[in-house]
This record gives C-alpha cells, sequence and structure tokens, in this order.
C-alpha cells in the first residue's frame, strides 16, 4: 500500500491544497479544518448545501489565509485569538470558535448567496469527536474523524472513472 494523495481543506468545504506530506496532530492533520463558515444560527456551511464553497481556494499563511475566488478580490484573512470566541456547531457538536470578522463575513456572503460569518477553531482540542464509543477523542471542524482515509480503488468505482 502507498499513499497517492495528501490533501488539506484549511475552510471546511473549500477546495482543497495538495501537500507532499503532513503533520498529524491529535485532532487530524495539521491546518485541516480549522476555519469554517457558518450561518446565523452557528451552524457549519458545507459545499452540499452550498456548492460555490467549492470555488474559493486558501493559501496557508504564517498569520492566517489568503483567500481567493473567481470574481472577487483576494482576501487576507488574519487568525483570531479567544477574544471574539463563541460557541458553533459542526454536525450538533458545539465548541469554540473565534469570529475572523466582518471583512471575512462579507467576502463569504458574496461568494455563498447568504450572510454568513468565517470562524475560526483556535483551540485544536476543543471540539469532541462524534463517536461516544471513544471519550476523549477530538477532532477539527472536520465531518465525524480526524483522519479520512479512502483507497484509489473505491474513488475510482464511485466516481464511475
Amino acid at each position: 500500500m502507498r499513499v497517492a494523495s495528501l490533501h488539506i481543506y484549511p475552510v471546511k468545504s473549500i477546495a482543497p491544497i495538495d501537500v507532499d506530506g503532513i503533520a498529524v496532530e491529535s485532532q487530524g492533520m495539521a491546518d485541516d479544518r480549522r476555519w469554517l463558515v457558518i450561518d446565523a444560527a452557528g451552524d457549519q456551511l458545507t459545499a452540499r448545501t452550498h456548492p460555490a464553497m467549492l470555488t474559493v481556494s486558501a493559501t496557508l499563511l504564517e498569520d492566517g489565509l489568503l483567500l481567493t475566488a473567481p470574481g472577487v478580490p483576494d482576501l487576507r484573512v488574519t487568525r483570531p485569538g479567544p477574544e471574539s470566541a463563541e460557541t458553533v456547531r459542526v454536525w450538533n457538536r458545539p465548541f469554540a470558535a473565534a469570529d475572523a470578522g466582518a471583512s471575512a463575513a462579507e467576502w463569504f456572503t458574496r461568494i455563498v448567496g447568504v450572510p454568513v460569518r468565517m470562524m475560526y477553531q483556535f483551540d485544536p482540542n476543543s471540539r469532541p469527536g462524534r463517536d461516544d464509543d471513544h471519550p476523549g477523542e477530538v477532532v477539527s471542524a472536520a465531518d465525524a474523524y480526524p483522519l479520512l482515509a479512502a483507497s484509489t480503488a473505491s474513488w475510482t468505482s464511485s466516481t464511475g472513472g
């Protein structure tokens, strides 16, 4: 068995970044799904319901992200600290995240077409894992588990290729 490719998603549900290698931390891969977009109720948005999110690309910066998407100016977002923390939810699992500010909210609102905010999980150990059989397990803003692995064969059979 060999690893064919590695991808991280700095912001949940945007385009992936291909990486040659990555550090694995307790909550998953470093810099993977630590940012997310939420609705007015504090629940995550995903590309399942807002496919325009997949047009967004991110570049990791030392202090945050550079976001790009067709038809809008690029946006540099600085990683916020815990002073703007509030409770958000991914699949009804609450955790603390910090607001990335008005510019990020306006930028993503233009992309998805509904009022949203961008948040940052400043404490990577703040969200309990989804599997109640593993108490103490933590996860980023990923759907359920710290890592997802799929075989090339399963991917090509599910996509018809």
